[in-house]
């Protein structure tokens, strides 16, 4: 059974009613089938699973001190059940550990205080009763405990409660020669100072003097002074004012954060050889090269390698960032070596290195963080002319150069503290590179910790020698508090790395400690950065690997052995049958059917697992790592399909048929209820539910910031934003298209995103899985991002990653005392996401189909026109007709004129689609055949309703041509008038223009006329250039377009146009203005000739 802490109270109340009187039948029944010894097992099996799930359930409601009448029905039940019936105290057993279970944090004693004021009859006697028979304390902290040599420590305690001064020193004296005994006789005293948190016990005046007058001399020719001071500071409770000082107001995990760094200092004492040339690397940090105390600890660490501190280096830190960065992205072929991209550094004289995001070109400009000298480049591909200049490398040499730097700066030997990073900035992530998981950095980073506090509070360092010894580069007025908070903070960690949700991770601590032993023996002295890789390696491999298969395992191992020496002859407590440490048949028959059973996989659960008992994850289970790094960005993709389907909806029913103010003015609720000008009920309907579901997609998006181009937008929606989005939020917003406001950035932005994380996941599949090279890549099919299909899409989120897992992904070991862990079946999970990634597509993030708002007719890569005149033969208009619109038009308003050309946009839309070969039927006729709701068209066009519709491009371009001469000219742009260039400059292009074009004698005799050109340019101002977004772009690729010329220009002559492109769409309207000032200049002198 699943049972969840969120089930509803009511549901869980009204199960316990129903199910009551099977629930009497069904303990009755069972208590027959033992008593007769049955061999009926598995009616023994189903009736143990049924009681089961409804004490669950009664366990669940009594946490949650539940009132319904039905509890005090099964309270009255169970008490008065005879205390004779073994099985009723099995089953009250059952419910104890289950409501423990749920409470995770809570023991024993929590229990018995919480139900001393409650009516709950049976649970108090139940309790009462267990202390009665069990005159023994509870024992509510484990303690440090050699549980490698249970026999060496009862040796030893032995003789150190006796008192007696000559077993003491015989004991001193064997301990010289054997460390495991060593490690016990400093536990021992580490137990004794633990009673001081307990009581207010005083201190023992006679064993303090034992130790001090009696046993200095010997404790000191053993262990050294640094050994006799530490027992006799634990003897003493430490000062009142020391971090170690303990009393009965401090909670448990306070005291254990200083058991925990007492234990580990007591590994760096038992390291110590009693031979004088003997060195072992952890007995080197305390002890020098003649295994004695140093007279000065500042200089003696100050020529040690400490043990888990990283390179904080920054150029070394910025480069392995540039190098994962460039990595990762060439993983998922996001780019690839030879496409020209490059690793920069900032000059000869600063290491700064970076790589442009996004499209990867240098295009942007900034400062450098380190030296603030201007970066980046001034054109695409054209880096900042500066002294110095900066360094481009290829990707390649970039990482043989970081590589070369890293090797070497790994070659310095580092001495002393050379940490900076407080312990709020430290994360579980953190490691150095030659380990392989994060939890074995923190235990070492706790060991030179631990190590820097004891040798404080012992006074073998003062502040300021601490201060002197970190090199002045920590900020804080006190290093001391800055040293423990970095010790309590690593012990967090590791325990959010052990997902320690029982609160036991500090016994898996102690044990781990046990078993560092054997390596307190290896030689040598850790004096060389090749001696700290070599010992943490070690120290990994030894301890770490061997200890993390199972931590639930670990931990009740290691309970049951603490709890076996404490115990010894004595009776089992009820906190062992609690802890599942011991079974008792006569007394709690079928315990091992009653265990607590853990029957919920959680995510940080898997993740603890996964991390901490796969030694390579990158290596074993390559796709399973990489997704669950990145699952919650991945967990995005699936909201693709339904922002692309209202997209596209929107793209379809708005193209060429709203204009940018109206679509800027007006917010989504206005055409949601627009029923006025769109009578379809059904069309309406689909309106609405695209947007409820791209409103639910948008607003469950968790994006940082989204880029189109190399246009960046920070991604931020207030959730508090969501119900008034349609009123509060313009249509602008979601009308995908190429105008340089934030709305369409943004979409097509968060597009590309959640396209790129899909193009992510394939690419490292076929990286890792399939072994793709760089040419298979590039010639694989790429699906457009607007013709995506749900199927197609990743979807993956915590609750689809949880089903995997219950779908055959991990199995529970239900032996008694183990039902508690859960073991995961990692081959399992990764072969069923290659299954679920094998069938995705690639994106091609490039391509898009933009909305065009009405009187901004193309976009940068299709055209109307083209479509149309591939659909119906196109004629021009006869003269005499031109000359009369012409005549017509000129004397329009300008806003009847822009009704007429929005109106031809709206007809463009519908006409490019119709299939026939009737060309001459009128545009009246069209209308009315082929457009629903015509009403308003039929009378915008009614002047030219008789005009065929193989005649509807040259209309076009003729009401373009004056409504250029008449509204647009008037109205140029600031960056395209002649006032954002030079005269030098104009010149220069004009003349060029001049050249290449309609002076050009290789050019065909009709591209020699020059008001060709100037009719061209008068539409590629109206057509692009007020849309467009970037006018850096070569005119002469919009020039080359045949959308733009009439039907006389052929192909060829479009093709073997050649215009330079430094003469970009900037341009165009200062050459249109010189060419017609010429071709009036000519007009003129003819004239005056002619006079």
């Amino acid at each position: 059974m699943n049972l969840k802490l969120t089930v509803r109270k009511s549901a869980i109340n009204e199960t316990l009613t129903e199910g009551y009187k099977y629930f009497e039948e069904n303990f009755s029944q069972l208590q027959r089938l033992i008593t007769q010894s049955s061999n009926t097992y598995l009616s023994l099996i189903g009736l143990i699973a049924w009681l089961k799930f409804y004490l669950e359930l009664y366990a669940y409601a009594l946490n949650e001190d539940s009132k319904s009448e039905i509890m005090q029905k099964i309270d009255q039940y169970l008490v008065n059940q005879s205390s004779d019936i073994a099985l009723c105290s099995s089953l009250k057993l059952f419910i104890v550990k289950q409501m423990l279970y749920f409470t995770k944090d809570k023991n024993i004693n929590h229990l018995r205080i919480v139900f001393k004021n409650r009516n709950v009859k049976w649970i108090n006697e139940f309790l009462r009763q267990d202390a009665i028979n069990n005159q023994i304390l509870t024992i509510d902290m484990y303690l440090p405990f050699c549980s490698l040599s249970k026999d060496d420590y009862t040796n030893v305690n032995n003789i150190l409660k006796c008192k007696s001064t000559e077993r003491i020193k015989d004991l001193i004296i064997q301990c010289q020669t054997n460390n495991r005994l060593t490690y016990c006789f400093y536990l021992w005293f580490i137990q004794y100072y633990s009673q001081f948190y307990t009581n207010l016990t005083l201190i023992d005046k006679e064993y303090s003097t034992l130790i001090e007058n009696d046993l200095k001399t010997n404790l000191e020719l053993c262990f050294e002074p640094i050994g006799y001071h530490f027992i006799l500071k634990l003897c003493k409770n430490f000062e009142i004012t020391s971090y170690f000082y303990l009393h009965p107001e401090m909670n448990s995990e306070q005291v254990h954060y200083r058991l925990l760094a007492l234990n580990i200092f007591v590994l760096f004492l038992t390291s110590r050889s009693s031979l004088p040339n003997d060195h072992t690397f952890m007995s080197s940090l305390l002890f020098d090269e003649t295994n004695k105390m140093p007279h000065n600890y500042v200089q003696h660490i100050n020529k040690r390698c400490l043990l888990g501190l990283y390179v904080e280096d920054r150029v070394v830190k910025q480069m392995l960032y540039v190098k994962q960065f460039v990595q990762d992205r060439l993983e998922t072929n996001q780019i690839f070596m030879e496409d020209g991209r490059f690793i920069y550094q900032c000059s000869k004289d600063c290491f700064y290195t970076y790589f442009f995001d996004n499209c990867g070109a240098p295009v942007a400009r900034a400062r450098c963080p380190w030296c603030n000298a201007e970066i980046g480049a001034r054109a695409p591909h054209v880096l900042l002319k500066r002294s110095p200049p900066q360094i481009q490398r290829s990707i390649q040499e970039g990482f043989q150069f970081i590589n070369e730097y890293i090797r070497n700066h790994n070659n310095i030997d580092r001495y002393g503290y050379h940490n900076s990073t407080t312990a709020e900035h430290s994360t579980v992530n953190d490691k150095s590179d030659h380990l392989n998981k994060p939890i074995s950095f923190r235990l070492l980073h706790m060991f030179t910790h631990s190590m820097l506090i004891l040798l404080y509070e012992m006074q073998y360092l003062s502040e300021a020698d601490l201060i002197e010894l970190t090199k002045n580069k920590i900020h804080t007025t006190s290093v001391n508090i800055y040293l423990k908070n970095h010790f309590e903070n690593d012990c967090q960690l590791i325990y959010e790395i052990l997902n320690n949700r029982d609160q036991t991770g500090h016994m898996w601590l102690y044990k781990v400690f046990n078993h560092s032993l054997d390596i307190l023996q290896l030689s040598g002295i850790l004096n060389t950065n090749a001696s700290i890789v070599h010992f943490e390696k070690q120290f990994e491999e030894t301890v770490v690997f061997s200890h993390i298969e199972s931590v639930i395992t670990e931990i009740d191992e290691y309970k049951s052995i603490y709890t076996q020496y404490v115990r010894q002859k004595k009776l089992e407590e009820l906190n062992d049958f609690i802890d599942e440490l011991v079974e008792n048949e006569e007394k709690y028959p079928l315990l091992q059917y009653l265990n607590v059973t853990n029957t919920q996989c959680t995510i940080e659960d898997f993740n603890s697992k996964f991390q901490i008992t796969v030694r390579d994850t990158n290596l074993y289970y390559p796709i399973t790592n990489f997704i669950f790094q990145r699952l919650d960005e991945f967990q995005n993709i699936k909201h693709l399909y339904p922002i692309v389907r209202f997209t596209n909806y929107l793209l379809e029913k708005f193209n060429h048929r709203i204009t940018r103010n109206d679509a800027a003015t007006y917010p989504i609720a206005f055409y949601l209820n627009n029923t006025k000008e769109n009578s379809d009920e059904r069309d309406q309907h689909l309106f609405r539910q695209l947007f409820d579901d791209f409103k639910e997609a948008w607003f469950q998006l968790k994006l940082n910031e989204v880029a189109y181009g190399c246009q960046i937008r920070s991604f931020h929606l207030d959730p508090d934003s969501k119900n008034n989005f349609k009123q509060d939020t313009k249509l602008a917003y979601v009308l995908l298209n190429t105008s340089k406001d934030d709305s369409s950035i943004i979409l097509a932005g968060c597009l590309v995103k959640l396209a790129e994380y899909q193009n992510n996941i394939v690419g490292h599949f076929r990286q890792k899985v399939i072994k793709n090279n760089n040419e298979n890549v590039k010639q694989r099919q790429l699906q457009t991002i607007q013709n995506v299909k749900k199927e197609q899409l990743f979807h993956m989120d915590s609750d689809k990653f949880l089903h995997l897992l219950y779908d055959d992904g991990f199995v529970i070991d239900c032996s008694y005392g183990r039902s508690k862990s859960i073991v995961y079946d990692f081959d399992e999970i990764e072969i069923k996401l290659k299954h679920l990634i094998e069938h995705l597509c690639d994106f091609d993030v490039t391509k898009f189909r933009f909305l065009n708002y009405q009187h901004e007719l193309f976009n940068e890569d299709a055209t109307l026109i083209t479509d149309i005149r591939n659909r119906i033969p196109q004629e021009s208009l006869t003269n005499d007709d031109r000359a009369k619109l012409h005549l017509l038009l000129a004397n329009m308003k300008p806003d009847a004129i822009l009704d007429h050309i929005g109106s031809l946009d709206y007809i463009f839309t519908y006409l490019r689609n119709l299939i026939s070969d009737d060309n001459t039927m009128t545009i009246q006729v069209f209308i009315e055949k082929y457009i629903k709701h015509n009403r308003n068209i039929l009378r915008q066009q009614q002047l030219f309703s008789a005009i065929q519709i193989k005649h509807i491009i040259s209309l076009y371009e003729l009401i373009e041509e004056i409504v250029f001469d008449k509204i647009m000219k008037n109205y140029i742009k600031q960056e395209l008038d002649e006032i954002s260039f030079t005269q030098e400059e104009i010149q220069q292009v004009i003349e060029q223009f001049s050249k290449e074009t309609y002076l050009n004698e290789k050019m065909s005799q009709t591209m020699r006329d020059i008001n060709i050109w100037i009719t061209v340019l008068k539409r590629l101002i109206i057509r692009i250039l007020i849309p467009i977004v970037d006018l850096t772009i070569p005119i002469e690729m919009y020039l080359q377009r045949s959308d733009l010329w009439n039907d006389n220009i052929n192909e060829n002559d479009l093709d073997n146009m050649k215009i330079g492109s430094n003469i970009m769409l900037k341009h165009a309207y200062v050459i249109f203005k010189n060419l017609n000032e010429k071709v009036d200049d000519g007009q003129k002198k003819q004239d005056d000739m002619q006079d």
